[in-house]
C-alpha cells in the first residue's frame, strides 16, 4: 500500500498537509498511539498477504500419495486422477483421456496448469468419504484472482466461515463440512461426507507433501 493510502486511512491529506491539525494530533498522545496502531496493523495484513502469494516450488502432484494409515481408523485408497500438466495429455492412460480431457476444457481457461485428488473411503460402517482435491495455477496472481472470485463475492460471509491460518487463507462451509485453503499458486479444497476432522488431517498431509514440508496445517 502506498504511503498516500496509509496517510488517508487515519485521516491525513497526504497532498496538503495541514501543520496545525499535525501539530494539535502531537499533543495527543491517544491519537498518535491509535494512528501508529492503524498503520502497523494494515502493513502487517498487507505484508501478510504478500507472503501467502508468494510463489513457491511445489512437487508434482504426480508424486503425491495419500496412504490409508494417514488417517485413524480403517481406510482404502480410491485412486484418483492425477495430472502433472493440462496441456499435454500424453501420460495419461487411455482409458482416463476423456475424463482429463473434459476436466482440461474447464480448468485451463481458470489459468490451472495441474489438478488431482485423493480420496480414502472407510472400510467399516458408517459410510464416510474423504476427498482433497488440488488445482496448481501458472501463477499466483491467477490463484488470487479465483479466490477472491469463489470466495470474496458479494454475501459470502452466508456461505464461508473464515479461519484464521498461518501462511495461507482458509474458509469452512457453512452448510457442508469442508473447507477450502489458498497460498502461493495453490487452491486446495477438502471435505468428507460425516462429522469430524479427517478432512482437515488429510488436507495437511497432502499440504506438507506438495510444499515439501514449507508449509503445514
Amino acid at each position: 500500500m502506498s504511503i498516500k493510502k496509509k496517510i488517508l486511512l487515519v485521516g491525513w491529506d497526504p497532498d496538503v498537509v495541514n501543520l496545525s491539525r499535525f501539530a494539535n494530533l502531537l499533543c495527543h498522545p491517544v491519537k498518535v498511539m491509535f494512528t501508529v496502531m492503524m498503520l502497523l496493523l494494515n502493513s502487517t495484513a498487507e505484508s501478510s498477504d504478500l507472503d501467502i502469494w508468494e510463489g513457491l516450488d511445489l512437487s508434482p502432484v504426480s508424486s503425491i500419495e495419500l496412504p490409508a494409515s494417514t488417517l485413524s481408523g480403517k481406510w482404502k485408497v480410491i485412486k484418483g486422477l492425477r495430472v502433472d500438466n493440462l496441456n499435454n495429455l500424453e501420460d495419461v492412460s487411455e482409458s482416463q483421456l476423456q475424463t482429463v480431457e473434459n476436466l482440461a476444457k474447464q480448468l485451463l481457461p481458470l489459468g490451472i496448469q495441474s489438478a488431482a485428488d485423493f480420496t480414502l473411503s472407510s472400510a467399516d460402517f458408517p459410510l464416510n468419504t474423504v476427498t482433497v482435491k488440488v488445482y496448481i495455477f501458472n501463477n499466483a496472481q491467477q490463484c488470487q484472482s479465483w479466490w477472491k472470485k469463489k470466495y470474496q463475492y458479494a454475501g459470502w460471509q452466508q456461505h464461508y466461515q473464515p479461519v484464521e491460518q498461518i501462511n495461507m487463507f482458509r474458509v469452512d462451509s457453512l452448510q457442508m463440512n469442508k473447507s477450502a485453503f489458498a497460498f502461493s499458486h495453490v487452491w486446495l479444497t477438502t471435505h468428507q461426507l460425516q462429522d469430524g476432522k479427517e478432512h482437515i488431517d488429510a488436507a495437511n498431509h497432502i499440504i506438507r507433501l506438495l510444499t515439501d514440508g514449507k508449509i503445514s496445517l
